[in-house]
């Protein structure tokens, strides 16, 4: 064993002393200036678009360049890009021109990428700004579609998420207290600003690289290289020099066709030498009134662009948008200051709105296609909305679904305000569906009115809720409606919006009680409890405890609330 190790050591610093000379070889011909590797990504990027897509990318520069004259040194303004971008939107489609600012910034900020130097929005520096942020064309994750899988990286949701962070947040003055705090940690604020990231907040293992780790925990396939499966873990990198060792890695000349010749691993010596260092992410925040106008504008981004119908529907629907919003951004809001911090952001994005940001993706391919030549999720439209399923509410709901969840073949098979008798009938409509099925209840919580004794003070202090459960793939034995955990959804829309996951395989369930109530979990502590004649129902989730939470305080948070109306949705049947 250890002669066989001995061996792949061996085979690992031949391969590193040659990396070694072919990096020295670029770096000799001045290959790693600032100005050639910005230069050399914009290449990487146009030779992966298409004529048609160039040339559409060209006209529109141009045609809302401030001086057309002369691309290679004009760029575009807050006001070319709104302008750019407002043929997509019809011209009353308010969340746009309250998020286009903010939009702008994240797009001044990505054209310098992977450096932390000032930028404008250029003819290339917009391109790249525009290719990075949509997923299926960044060529720093994997190298695009040059890249070898084995020498680059790939990049995560967890890279898309921080980039957009970084991009449109602010830094966060550091004022005497939070100095003080810091200096509590035996932390010094002016390194801070510098330093690395926790582990938290690093690009996820999804890397693989031959170099970056010991012989004993690499597999060789036949061939004596690593095995498909080998990953590295980047968790340790600095900030932003993920971004940088990225471009390095896709950029390199003298490359044979989809592969790249040194693994990324090896331009280490080369990223410390170049301008990389991006600020903590836990000294930057976003505002909350920033955040709430670009919640408003992914809302309405899931039922397409351009000339749709669907989106026309939004508008005339400000107050609803608002509404939803609001609910939307009550999520994020844990206090009471104008700003919403990296941790609570990262980690309310990634449970509760998993999918908001893919229409951004489908956004910026605007710059190369027109709207309606690229639509905007063709499936995430509603032909008929109810009661509680409005379109607003149905977007809402698509943060958190998978992407290509059918709507357009949803059907409302049980709608009715509530009266009497209703949860047997909704336990049945369920289980004769044997499909994916949406269950949707409004209402009012009951304890906002506990103590008022006039009806119009009751009236004042009703408090609206909507909770809601996605059931997938039901089957039935002799207790309950069993579902699949992994896809089974528990949700709360209205007042904060919330989502509770199953993720053990058969963890969900749907069952009556013996009492005749209707019980729907995930198997995790998170349930929604009807009663049986449908009048009343609460929900139940853990209670999240916080550092002066008193232990003998209870671990449930229980809501207990009246029922206005009842709705359940299916896929239709068609094959």
């Amino acid at each position: 064993m250890a002669v066989h190790d001995n061996a792949r050591l061996q085979r690992l610093q031949r391969w590193k002393s040659g990396f070694e000379a072919t990096v020295k070889k670029w770096e000799d011909r001045g290959f790693f200036t600032i100005d050639n590797i910005l230069a050399s990504l914009t290449t990487c990027i146009k030779e992966k678009l298409g004529e048609d897509e160039l040339d559409y990318f060209d006209s529109s520069f141009t045609s809302f360049c401030s001086n057309s004259s002369d691309q290679s040194s004009s760029n575009w303004d807050e006001s070319a890009f709104t302008k750019f971008l407002g043929q997509t939107f019809p011209a009353s489609f308010l969340p746009f021109q309250e998020a286009a600012p903010i939009l702008f910034r994240s797009i001044v900020h990505c054209a310098g990428l992977p450096f932390n130097i000032p930028s404008q929005a250029t003819r290339d520096g917009l391109l790249r700004a525009i290719i990075i942020q949509i997923p299926s064309r960044n060529p720093m994750s994997h190298g695009g579609q040059m890249g070898s899988w084995l020498l680059s990286r790939k990049w995560s949701v967890d890279d898309e998420r921080r980039l957009l962070f970084r991009s449109i947040a602010t830094r966060i003055p550091i004022s005497e207290p939070t100095a003080k705090t810091l200096g509590e940690l035996n932390l010094d604020v002016a390194h801070l600003r510098d330093t690395v990231e926790p582990a938290s907040q690093k690009t996820s293992m999804h890397a693989k690289d031959i170099l970056n780790n010991t012989a004993n925990s690499i597999s060789e396939d036949d061939d004596g290289l690593p095995e498909d499966d080998f990953f590295l873990d980047v968790s340790a990198e600095e900030p932003g020099v993920s971004e940088l060792l990225d471009t390095l890695a896709v950029i390199q000349p003298d490359r044979l066709p989809g592969i790249a010749e040194v693994p990324r691993t090896q331009f280490r010596n080369v990223a410390a030498l170049l301008p990389y260092s991006q600020p903590s992410l836990d000294l930057l925040a976003i505002p909350k009134g920033e955040w709430f106008q670009m919640l408003k504008l992914l809302l309405t981004m899931r039922v397409g662009l351009g000339p749709s119908p669907f989106t026309a529907r939004f508008v005339g629907q400000n107050a609803e948008v608002e509404s939803v919003g609001q609910c939307m951004l009550n999520a994020f809001i844990d206090t009471s200051n104008g700003e919403i911090c990296w941790k609570t952001w990262d980690e309310i994005m990634a449970k509760s709105f998993p999918y908001i940001l893919s229409p951004l993706g489908h956004l910026y391919n605007c710059f190369f296609h027109k709207s309606n030549d690229y639509p905007i999720h063709h499936r995430t439209y509603l032909p008929n909305p109810g009661d509680i399923l409005t379109i607003s509410r149905m977007s809402q709901i698509a943060t958190f679904m998978s992407e290509w969840f059918p709507w357009h073949r949803l059907e409302q098979v049980f709608s009715k305000r509530s009266t009497i008798g209703h949860t047997e009938e909704i336990f049945d409509t369920i289980i004769e569906r044997a499909g994916p099925a949406i269950l949707l209840i409004s209402g009012y919580e009951r304890a906002s009115v506990a103590g008022l004794s006039s009806f119009h003070e009751r009236e004042e202090s009703l408090k609206p809720i909507i909770f809601g459960a996605y059931i997938s793939n039901p089957w039935s034995d002799d207790f309950s409606v069993r579902v699949n955990g992994d896809n089974s959804i528990l949700f709360q829309l209205s007042p904060t919006h919330d989502v509770f996951r199953s993720n053990n395989d058969y963890g969900g369930y749907v069952k009556k009680t013996d009492l005749g109530k209707l019980n729907i979990g995930n198997g995790q502590n998170v349930s929604l409890t009807l009663d049986c004649k449908s009048i009343s129902g609460k929900f139940e989730r853990p209670l999240t405890r916080g550092g002066d939470q008193r232990k003998d305080e209870p671990s449930i948070l229980r809501s207990d609330f009246d029922i206005q109306f009842i709705e359940v949705w299916a896929l239709d049947h068609a094959d």
